[in-house]
Order: structure tokens, then C-alpha cells, then sequence
């Protein structure tokens, strides 16, 4: 459509299905605390980042801001909760890019992430590691695509769910080099790890909090990775898209706020998390999990949605989990 953008598109939609009138934005928000959904369980790369940035959103505004763990249905069941609630800005979401870009592609919801929520900012990011067991006989990602060419259907890569950036990765490097790699899933990445090294499973795309220290121990090696640019901490691996191309696969999270929050609600929070994501202590904090950080502005999150989706539906579609 000629003169109105998605995101007022989807406002609109949005006014007429699952949002609920937006309450008058107080001047002094926020004046209690606010509730921050992370649709994942404990531990994990997002759930730490959602801890990091919220306790500094408390400090810096003065509320606490809370996160509940709401795991389940594919993030469907915490994004569920939120649209549930009043949109005042006093119940956000934080969450993958993938809740976003690849749940409402593989399954029927009630809502439409891409209309019913509105991007605050995106606050870290990182490719994945192609990883292998030290003994696996290829030692670069030439070799290793290779070995799988010439191995047909023995190579099985283990990941932590469909649509997830370690599986998508693998579904990457299948549509890029010619391979027919099976992808696993595996209910964490802990049992990932020890199948990988010990032989049960060929290769896993981790995230730099994972693989690093496997790799630091001795137990793994790093053939590739699956971003846009090399990891920090490997500068002498390349990534699949620079071999092979094909584009890449981003591990990225951001807050989310349902569509129809008070915009100066979401302006507020945006600023302070920019301001946090410049922090040296918060720069430090991530570098230390193989994230970059990157503290964006709500269009921002917008533009990664529309850039990506494009390179989703192609590789759902790849591995046939995308709904027709």
C-alpha cells in the first residue's frame, strides 16, 4: 500500500481483533512495576539477557521490572499472556526474533506477532558455531561440506527446536552447500553437547555461550559460523554465507510491547535501553556470552522483521514446517 507503512497497517488490524483500547499514558510511567514475559525457561542465552536489561530498566526508571518465565507452545503460551493483559505499558515481552519471524509460520495462533506486537528495542545478537566433536575428521567447512557430500545421510545435527536459529542454521548450510544433514531436536542443549562429543551426534550450531567453553576444554572445535560476520572470538573462521552464501542466520532478542501501548511508554523504555546497551559493564556482560550488543530503536526492530522474513519463509519452507 502507497503511504502507510506495515507497522500502521498493523495497528490498524490490530485495533479490530485482539487489542484492547490503550489507557491514558500517566506522566510519571512507569509508577509500579512492569511485568517482563520472557516465553522461555530459566537459564538460557534470551532469559539472561532479559535479566541483564531489565535490571537496568529498574535502575534507571526506579520500578521494578520483574521476569516471569512463561515457556511453552513454541512462545506462544508467554506472547499469549501478555496480549492478555492491559496495554499500558505495564506488561512486556521479551523475547527471540524467531517468536516473531518463525512460530506464526509453522502453527495456527491466536494472534499475529508481527501485527499484535510492537518492537521497543532490540538489545543483543549473535550467529551460531558449527560445531563438531576434536576427533571429527574435517577441520575446516570446506572439508566438512565435503565429507557430508560424501557421506550421504550420515551426518545428524542437533538443535533445540523447530524454528530456532540452531536449527535454521543447519537448514542453512543444507540449502547452501548441497548437504542433506537430518536435523534433531534435543529438549537442551546440555544433552546436545555430550551426544556431540561423544560421537552420537555429527555437528550442532550453538550459540558462543555453549560452544565456547567446549571448545576452550578441548572437547570441540568451530568449523563455521552462522551470522553475518565472524565471531569475536574466533576472527579466523569464516562464516557459511561468505563460503557458500545463502545468507545468514541471526540469534537476536528484543522487548516487545503489544501493539496499542501508549507510544511515550514505549519511547521511554526504548531510550533507557539504548542508553544500558552503551554501558561498558553491560558491554562486558554480553561479550563474556558471544553476544554483540546493539540497543536499537523501535523502527529498527521493525526493518530486522521485514529484512528476515523473507530468508524465513525460504528455509521453513525448506524444511517443510512452513504452513500453506
Amino acid at each position: 500500500m502507497i503511504g502507510i507503512t506495515r507497522r500502521q497497517v498493523g495497528a490498524l488490524l490490530a485495533a479490530g481483533t485482539l487489542a484492547r483500547p490503550a489507557l491514558a499514558q500517566p506522566s510519571d510511567f512507569p509508577n509500579r512495576p512492569v511485568r517482563v514475559v520472557c516465553p522461555y525457561g530459566p537459564g538460557g542465552a534470551t532469559d539472561t539477557q532479559a535479566r541483564i536489561f531489565s535490571q537496568r530498566l529498574s535502575q534507571l526508571l526506579g520500578q521494578p521490572f520483574p521476569v516471569e518465565n512463561r515457556p511453552g507452545a513454541g512462545t506462544a503460551i508467554g506472547a499469549e499472556q501478555v496480549l492478555r493483559a492491559p496495554r499500558d505499558g505495564y506488561t512486556i515481552m521479551f523475547a527471540a526474533g524467531g517468536a516473531i519471524l518463525a512460530t506464526p509460520r509453522m502453527q495456527t495462533l491466536t494472534y499475529d506477532p508481527a501485527r499484535d506486537f510492537t518492537g521497543i528495542s532490540m538489545v543483543g545478537s549473535n550467529g551460531n558455531m558449527l560445531a563438531v566433536a576434536r576427533d571429527f575428521p574435517a577441520r575446516t567447512i570446506q572439508e566438512f561440506v565435503a565429507y557430508g557430500k560424501a557421506n550421504p545421510g550420515k551426518l545428524n545435527g542437533g538443535h533445540t527446536g523447530n524454528g530456532t536459529s540452531s536449527h535454521l542454521a543447519t537448514v542453512l548450510i543444507n540449502v547452501a552447500a548441497g548437504l542433506d544433514i537430518t536435523p534433531v531436536a534435543y529438549a537442551g542443549v546440555p544433552q546436545i553437547i555430550a551426544d556431540l562429543i561423544a560421537g552420537r551426534l555429527q555437528l550442532h550450531f550453538g550459540s558462543p555461550a555453549d560452544i565456547l567453553p567446549q571448545v576452550q576444554a578441548g572437547n570441540l572445535r568451530v568449523l563455521a559460523g552462522s551470522g553475518e560476520r565472524r565471531a569475536r572470538d574466533l576472527p579466523d573462521v569464516p562464516t557459511v554465507n561468505e563460503v557458500y552464501g545463502g545468507g545468514a542466520v541471526v540469534a537476536w532478542n528484543a522487548f516487545f510491547a503489544p501493539t496499542g501501548t501508549p507510544r511515550p511508554a514505549i519511547d521511554l523504555m526504548a531510550r533507557h535501553l539504548i542508553a544500558a546497551s552503551r554501558e561498558p559493564e553491560v558491554i562486558a556482560r554480553l561479550q563474556a556470552l558471544g553476544i554483540e550488543q546493539e540497543g536499537s530503536t523501535p523502527e529498527a526492530v521493525q526493518q530486522q522483521i521485514e529484512r528476515e522474513t523473507p530468508l524465513y519463509e525460504r528455509l521453513l519452507t525448506a524444511a517443510g514446517l512452513r504452513r500453506t
